[in-house]
């Protein structure tokens, strides 16, 4: 992941900040995209039961980028058709593994939706988790 420096003491605009963040890499903007949404979350939410807040928790994880980056990699190499069946047998557990946290992802998401009386639709935009293929 590519750091950027932030020294104490030191003031910077919101146009400085986002400067940095747009000389990150795709796959580091969506990751501090992904984290900067469940700040945003976490602060509209403020007062949420504690299960609620371990459900927030639980929803905002997600597989080490180190996983991300070697699924996408591998991705790439079965798309191009240049996988080997070793990769291919590794691409394949990484799938299941995405999807196995995907569905625990929805069904935390569902149990919240649950407890606060709204709809999945309505927490996912409260959340900031609507994608644009959603609208």
């Amino acid at each position: 992941m590519q750091v950027i420096e932030v020294k104490s003491q030191v003031k910077m605009s919101l146009e400085e900040i986002l400067l940095g963040v747009s000389k990150l890499e795709t796959s580091d903007l969506e990751l501090f995209l992904s984290d900067v949404s469940q700040i945003l979350a976490i602060k509209k939410t403020s007062n949420y039961s504690e299960r609620e807040t371990q459900l927030l928790e639980l929803i905002s994880q997600h597989l080490p980028e180190e996983e991300i980056r070697h699924y996408q990699f591998l991705s790439n190499k079965l798309q191009d058709e240049i996988i080997s069946d070793a990769e291919h047998q590794e691409l394949l557990v990484l799938v299941e593994k995405i999807e196995l946290a995907d569905a625990k992802r929805l069904g935390h998401l569902l149990e919240l939706a649950r407890l606060k009386k709204v709809s999945l639709a309505e927490l996912r935009q409260e959340l900031n988790l609507v994608s644009p293929n959603d609208e």
